[in-house]
């Protein structure tokens, strides 16, 4: 995976995303693109492909988003759409390791139980914080967070406990809708139990604790993706600012 053609960064990341429509393609294109042009390979992963109709992709990217202008131009990405239509099954390729990953990303979305019960994209999490790498969350994502926690409450790898990370519950209820009114406060409250501090960033609502990197949601998709890339590599900085300029800006990356 790492160093496959075009990749010359050598670092690679992978996506956790529950299986189904892929519910925060916003902001997912906008981190896709940005560690595209910063030439680090990104892997999707699932948890399990479940039951679902023959045919069916495994995971798709709905109407509504389709007709954002960063979505559509993530779209014309030929390698970005095969490895999204191709993603890892965790619960199949047993030999993936986060090992092989220099950071993980949780993007957002209505349905991450999914997630949140799988050991394997827990295990994986729990590599990344022992090994000190790069764990991104934007919006509902942050609900993984709180599920890892939760998992190792009591043993020497808290992701959370102490760590500054992003106002959370307005863009999650009344903003994006990313998660269901009444699930908010408690996802707010398990993180305050998780030991996370809220913290509004000086310059937007996204907020770097070390390898840790939060936002508050998909109004949010271009300062995250920025600050995601930089903590992988700040040799390597896109400044996205905007779908059209999206290739422009990064175009002096080597």
């Amino acid at each position: 995976m790492v160093g496959a053609p075009g990749y010359t960064s050598g670092r690679s990341v992978m996506v956790l995303i529950p299986t189904g429509e892929l519910q925060d393609a916003k902001s997912l294109a906008w981190t896709c693109l940005a560690l595209g042009k910063a030439h680090v390979l990104v892997n999707f992963a699932v948890p399990t492909v479940g039951e679902r109709v023959e045919g069916q992709p495994v995971v798709w990217i709905g109407k509504e988003d389709r007709m954002d202008k960063c979505v559509q131009e993530w779209m014309e990405d030929e390698a970005s759409m095969a490895a999204l239509n191709r993603p890892i099954v965790l619960d199949r390729a047993i030999g993936v390791k986060g090992a092989s990953f220099d950071g993980v990303l949780v993007p957002g979305g209505k349905d991450l139980e999914q997630l949140c019960q799988s050991d394997r994209g827990m295990d994986i999490l729990t590599h990344m914080v022992v090994q000190d790498k790069v764990v991104g969350a934007i919006g509902g994502g942050l609900r993984i967070l709180t599920a890892h926690s939760e998992k190792q409450q009591g043993t020497s790898q808290p992701l959370l406990q102490g760590r500054k990370i992003c106002k959370f519950a307005d863009a999650a209820a009344k903003n994006t809708g990313e998660l269901p009114d009444d699930s908010v406060m408690s996802v707010e409250t398990k993180l305050r139990e998780a030991g996370a501090i809220f913290t509004p960033s000086n310059d937007g609502d996204t907020v770097v604790d070390g390898r840790l990197v939060t936002a508050t949601g998909r109004a949010q998709a271009a300062e995250f993706a920025n600050k995601f890339v930089a903590a992988l590599d700040p040799q390597h900085i896109p400044q996205l600012t905007s779908p059209a300029g999206v290739l422009q800006a990064v175009s002096n990356i080597a």
